[in-house]
């Protein structure tokens, strides 16, 4: 029996989405995701261990050893990855998980193929950074790509840790984050929020405080996230001779404000036309979605590195073969 898994794992969780193909039909689950108990660092020392406790949850999860499986892995990574840790992951892969064939995709292309597009420029909102990376005809181009981990979700958290009386937990914190930080002036109004169970409770977090909060998603005395993606688009629009779409992406999207703060900046842009946003149904989900719909085309079989193929090639070969990248 074959099984694929589209696994993203990221510093803050695991997000997947697992299927079993019988025949020629294929049964995908539903999106899936796992909290760290403790968010990961992102450095090199830290990075197999972050993938590899990553699939061993989903394989516990979805109850892998009940079947011989022939194992497809689609595992989604950060533009910026540098090449030993996609060797990394191809030994993990293959030598601790016994994957049958793997295939190392882009999160940020995965993401525009949710938004039914193979060029533009996803703007990852995640928990222990933001990544603005550019895509054109579903290659990466890393000279049109920024990072920065002094912003993003763990800089929000920390702040509204520091200005709440009483300690939230996960849960109040997501609601928050959601209903009562807002991004720029206006909103961030109410303190009487409402948890996914429906139960209410009034935070202690005060409206200023809240926008404080907010702002950290995106600006530092570093990094301004909306004028950097507005400097890469306008570099973009002169590389390949035509303007590109934005996609806003990750936990961070679904913050009030984050959206205006981008399309403000992209107004006073040098751009002749004003890049638009493209639609992403779930920005939370969008790269694995994407991923979902990659491995469902034709051409996805060619992208994978087979284990022989591994045992003949190594790693290294491996990973430069199968992933089209201009580095």
């Amino acid at each position: 029996m074959q099984s694929l898994y589209v696994v993203d794992s990221g510093a803050f969780s695991v997000k997947y989405n697992y299927g079993l193909k019988q025949s020629k039909k294929q049964s995908l689950t539903e999106l899936k995701e796992h909290k760290h108990a403790e968010p990961f660092n992102r450095n090199i020392s830290h990075f197999c261990d972050t993938f590899t406790r990553a699939c061993e949850y989903v394989f516990e999860e979805e109850g892998r050893g009940e079947y011989d499986d022939d194992v497809t892995l689609l595992v989604l990574l950060d533009t910026l990855t540098r090449p030993k840790e996609k060797e990394t992951v191809l030994y993990a892969s293959f030598e601790r998980f016994g994957a049958k064939k793997v295939s190392l995709v882009y999160s940020a292309a995965t993401t525009l193929y949710a938004a039914g597009e193979t060029s533009g420029v996803c703007v990852d909102l995640g928990f222990s950074s933001v990544r603005v990376s550019t895509i054109f005809n579903s290659v990466s181009f890393p000279t049109l790509c920024a990072a920065s981990s002094g912003v993003g979700g763990h800089r929000v958290d920390e702040a509204i840790r520091q200005h709440c009386l009483t300690l939230p937990n996960y849960e109040t914190l997501e609601c928050i984050k959601n209903q009562q930080c807002y991004v720029g002036e206006g909103g961030g109004g109410t303190t009487t929020l409402t948890l996914p169970d429906g139960t209410s409770f009034v935070s202690d977090l005060t409206a200023d405080s809240a926008r404080d909060a907010a702002h950290r998603m995106l600006y530092s005395d570093a990094m301004n996230v909306p004028r950097s993606l507005c400097h890469i688009l306008e570099c973009a629009s002169i590389q390949f001779a035509s303007p590109l779409r934005y996609a806003l992406a990750g936990n961070g999207a679904n913050m009030k404000g984050v959206s205006s703060a981008f399309a403000d900046v992209l107004s006073h842009s040098l751009l002749q036309v004003v890049p638009k946003c493209l639609y992403l149904k779930n920005p939370h989900w969008a790269a694995v979605e994407g991923g979902t719909i990659l491995s469902q085309l034709s051409t996805f079989k060619s992208m994978c590195v087979d284990a022989t193929e591994y045992e003949e090639e190594g790693p290294t070969r491996c990973t430069y073969g199968k992933i089209v990248d201009p580095r």
